[in-house]
């Protein structure tokens, strides 16, 4: 699904090498590193959002999952009609299914609320649950469940792995929420550099 070999990932300060990286169909992976380690532009550069990388990805359903969105004082339902007009998600049902969707998970009045008026947890949720929505092939979560309660992450984790099993979606999440992870692989940048660790055990 996703290989890389010898790849480098530039910023401003920071060069990231990737001797060798697989995503696989089905895997889930946890990755791991110190803060500004560059966990989040590596899950970028996958998507296409950060560019300065030597690698080509070539997968349409690749999702990126944000720490938080800023939409300023709109509504989610109005963000969604925005980005209808792109051609990755035009549909004339875009904003009547999501609505059904979250109906069935959560409150479904968070997305008529103006954004700056949610709560960072409830932001992270709507967003979280649009991502889900999408059917993404490959689900990337930047730190997407920092500011909720246990409870509701709990429930979203185990929303992610009910979507992994049902279309064997992989998932590449960065998090410290670790105790709620089952990752069939663990890479970790140490010293500038993306490293697959020791396998791991979840029995």
């Amino acid at each position: 699904m996703i290989s890389i070999n010898n790849g480098v990932l530039t910023a401003t300060s920071l060069k990231l090498t990737i001797p060798h990286f697989e995503l696989n169909s089905g895997d889930i992976i946890h990755l791991k590193g110190q803060s500004g380690s560059g966990k989040s532009l590596f899950l970028k550069s996958l998507c296409g959002q950060y560019p300065h990388h030597n690698y080509f990805i070539n997968l349409e359903r690749i999702y990126y999952c944000p720490p938080l969105l800023q939409l300023g004082e709109r509504t989610f339902v109005e963000f969604i009609q925005e980005i209808n007009q792109f051609s990755i998600f035009k549909t004339k049902n875009l904003t009547s299914n999501f609505k059904t969707f979250i109906s069935e998970r959560h409150q479904p009045e968070l997305i008529n609320t103006p954004w700056h008026k949610l709560s960072n947890g409830q932001r992270q949720l709507v967003f979280f649950y649009f991502t889900l929505f999408l059917n993404p092939q490959v689900l990337l979560i930047d730190e997407s469940f920092s500011f909720l309660d246990q409870n509701l992450l709990k429930n979203v984790v185990d929303e992610v792995y009910d979507l992994h099993k049902k279309l064997i979606t992989a998932v590449l999440f960065v998090s410290h929420h670790q105790a709620y992870l089952k990752p069939s692989k663990v890479y970790e940048i140490i010293d500038q550099k993306l490293l697959l660790m020791k396998p791991v055990d979840n029995q």
